[in-house]
């Protein structure tokens, strides 16, 4: 059998030296036309006349095929990773498959490199395996499929240097077909290739003698076989990419989305593409072939190897071997391609980990700093305190401190078993080496979710934020941090434990702005609280806020009343997302984003309070990293204008009809008014005014807080000065914007 010449011609060395030479960007091309579906051309006797009717013959044959393996009942759910460490939840992957095995005419028991087979019947060893007949229409697909594979092996052997994906010369593939029914199922983001699929390096003395172990999958072939397929059916495959062009499907921003149209062909790297299948509404079939190989060039380091990559450094979750173990090897994944946490990974016994802070005697003891640690109070220990789920949302723009602030995040946690972070990294490749020095234990690094982007497509932190969100799976409460944070051991019991205090618990959220530590991680003893309290207008008309600290310890049971919400640290009930999520439509916007988010959530009636104490420190100095305004264009100028023009019309007119057909589901609440938000705070936003002289207290007598020297804490604050007046004037400190630091002073402050 031979695929038409002409189709084979159009697969370019371009092409497969892009597939050899693994970037997210361009690993992956598209292939349309019924050239699939015509029948071979290798039978000199063939007497078809008419192309178009050999092609609609086949066409028809083929989804028959498809449609009788289906409607029999050959199909059997999906299932995650494999082995002993499979398992089944359908909010995960929701599709239907059955694996294609082809047997040797000779032997029909027997496995056979080539595609040839007896019958078209269930595997009687698994109910979820079919075995392809000779002269079908899905054999004959197969064999093409295999015969563009020599294409591009052919392709890759033959340049001038050595072949870098090596594709297997016994042609070792695997097969299967997926059947999504339409009711709204989908696969999640992944990845092709196993942890236990690792290229065989060693010699005579390597004890892997597994043959599995000596290719992984390599090359991923779809073909779709959807006639009818319309855009409201969904279902798009969705691969993660970047800014390049190439292929066929519609690019918007990282990704790029495929209709499964029939007769379209998607070849990809398996272990260089993140994608997933987007939510299915109609019925879709698909063919997929895993084609083995030893590539030589992969994204990040191979999992074998003794020193990982500085930017392959935390660990990220990776579905479990077929023994049900990830090695600590396995579980290093490069931060530039991570995987979707729900693949739900099973830990080998054997590796070393800290074990959780479980309560021996309900007090935290260690620490990752100088920070003393919180005393809680055992009486309250109830099972919302102790089983209670926690969503940790970070967006990082290239800062070193992230890594640290992981590992701070789970060691002080009375129980890191019940965090879960959503990570949003945007970093620059070459310059951020050290931003990923410091890996993660695997424990904790399998209860990480990231999305990792080029620093050139940052778009300031709401939009960061927004995305950070969408990680969220049904964790009961949400924390939302800057990128460099302390915490102080037992800081998720007392966060729960202070927030049932509040008069209302399910509207309640913990905010302020935290007092600082300085690298690399020395704490102040001074545990006293800070109350956020406005400070004016700027020449944007947007409110500004600053942090005062109390005067002396209060030793409050009760945490205190604050009339605004601080982007960098927010503990809150889920709801609060839910009702209030962040706009993504305020893009580059910096100064705004906390006044608008506070106007939100306090009219959709959320209260806000200040813990009684300091359960967390903030690095107030902004010398150590980048900002994301480095990359200042007129674009980016153009949508921080129009962000501003958002948040006053929203602050300015309030709850308008225009305004509420306009702004959707990112307006104001009708709980209460804008109106009355603005008396509680003692400001004017039409006017950009301030209109009570005790505004700046915050609704405290102004011998509550500290005077003098360190009674500020952000905004103005000594601790949050830059060396620069530019900086001093244009970047809140909350926000930690800092200059551009060389790559060698990031190295110099975090590798000493």
């Amino acid at each position: 059998m031979a695929v038409p010449q002409d189709v084979l011609d159009t697969i370019t060395p371009a092409e497969v030296h892009l597939l050899a030479h693994p970037s997210p960007s361009s690993s992956f091309f598209v292939r349309d036309g019924a050239f699939l579906l015509a029948p071979s051309r290798s039978n000199e006797e063939d007497d078809y006349d008419d192309e178009e009717a050999r092609q609609e013959e086949q066409a028809v044959l083929l989804r028959e095929e498809i449609r009788t393996i289906q409607t029999q009942g050959k199909l059997c759910p999906a299932g995650m990773s494999r082995g002993s460490g499979k398992w089944n939840d359908d909010d995960f992957r929701g599709d239907e498959i059955a694996w294609l095995s082809i047997l040797s005419p000779s032997n029909p028991s027997a496995p056979s490199p080539s595609f040839s087979s007896d019958t078209f019947t269930p595997n009687k060893s698994s109910p979820s395996t079919l075995s392809i007949a000779p002269r079908s229409a899905l054999h004959t697909l197969l064999g093409r499929l295999e015969e563009i594979r020599d294409r591009i092996d052919i392709l890759d052997r033959g340049g001038p240097s050595p072949p870098l994906l090596n594709l297997d010369k016994c042609k070792r593939r695997s097969m299967q077909l997926a059947y999504y029914p339409g009711n709204g199922k989908r696969y999640v983001r992944h990845r092709d290739t196993f942890p236990g699929d690792i290229p065989k390096e060693g010699g005579e003395g390597d004890e892997r003698k597994d043959k599995a172990l000596e290719s992984v999958r390599c090359l991923t072939m779809i073909y779709y076989l959807n006639a009818d397929w319309t855009p409201e059916q969904g279902g798009e495959l969705r691969l993660f990419l970047g800014d390049d062009e190439g292929g066929r499907g519609h690019q918007d921003g990282r990704f790029w989305d495929v209709a499964p149209i029939l007769d379209r062909l998607v070849v990809f790297r398996s272990d260089v593409i993140e994608h997933e299948v987007l939510p299915v509404y109609g019925p879709r079939f698909a063919l997929t072939c895993w084609f083995y190989g030893r590539p030589t060039n992969t994204l990040g380091p191979l999992l074998s190897s003794s020193t990982p990559s500085p930017l392959a450094s935390l660990a990220i979750a990776l579905p479990s071997s077929s023994s049900g173990a990830t090695s600590a090897a396995a579980t290093i994944s490069s931060f530039l391609a991570p995987l979707h946490p729900s693949l739900k990974p099973k830990l080998n016994p054997t590796i070393t980990v800290p074990p959780p802070l479980s309560p021996p005697s309900r007090r935290p003891r260690g620490s990752f700093s100088s920070a003393p640690p919180l005393d809680i109070e055992d009486e309250s220990l109830n099972e919302e305190v102790e089983e209670a789920s926690i969503f940790v949302s970070i967006a990082s723009y290239r800062d070193s401190e992230c890594q640290h602030t992981l590992h701070s995040l789970f060691k002080t946690a009375m129980r890191p078993e019940r965090i879960h972070v959503g990570l949003v990294l945007q970093f620059s490749e070459e310059e951020d080496k050290a931003c990923f020095t410091h890996p993660l234990p695997p424990l904790w690094a399998n209860q990480v979710r990231t999305l990792s982007l080029s620093h050139l497509e940052a778009a300031g932190p709401c939009w960061a934020r927004h995305l950070a969100q969408a990680l969220r799976q049904n964790e009961r409460y949400v924390l939302q941090l800057d990128s460099h944070m302390r915490f102080r051991p037992g800081w998720d019991v007392f966060l729960l434990q202070t927030l049932l205090r509040c008069p209302t618990p399910a509207r309640s959220i913990l905010t302020t702005y935290p007092i600082g530590y300085t690298l690399p991680s020395t704490c102040p003893s001074d545990t006293r609280p800070t109350l956020l309290c406005p400070s004016g207008f700027d020449s944007h008309g947007m409110l500004r806020q600053t942090a005062r600290r109390c005067k002396q310890q209060q030793h409050l049971e009760q945490p205190i009343p604050s009339k605004l919400w601080a982007s960098g640290f927010n503990f809150a009930p889920a709801q609060a997302w839910e009702e209030v999520p962040y706009d993504p439509n305020l893009r580059h916007l910096f100064f705004g984003e906390e006044v608008s988010m506070a106007a939100r959530l306090w009219t959709w009636g959320w209260d806000f309070f200040a813990p009684p104490e300091t359960v967390l420190y903030h690095l107030w100095s902004r010398d150590h990293r980048p900002s994301f305004r480095e990359l200042k264009t007129e674009k980016s100028e153009d949508e921080q204008m129009k962000s501003m023009m958002r948040v006053r019309k929203l602050l300015g007119e309030g709850t308008t009809a225009q305004n509420v057909e306009e702004l959707g589901r990112y307006g104001l609440g009708s709980v209460r008014s804008l109106r009355e938000y603005e008396r509680l705070l003692g400001v004017s936003f039409a006017l950009a005014t301030v209109t009570s002289s005790n505004a700046q207290w915050g609704g405290q007598p102004s011998d509550f807080f500290e005077s003098g020297n360190g009674a500020i804490v952000g905004e103005g604050n000594s601790e949050g000065r830059g060396k620069e007046q530019h900086h001093r004037q244009q970047s809140a400190a909350v926000e930690g914007v800092v200059r551009t630091s060389s790559l060698q002073a990031l190295v110099n402050s975090f590798l000493s």
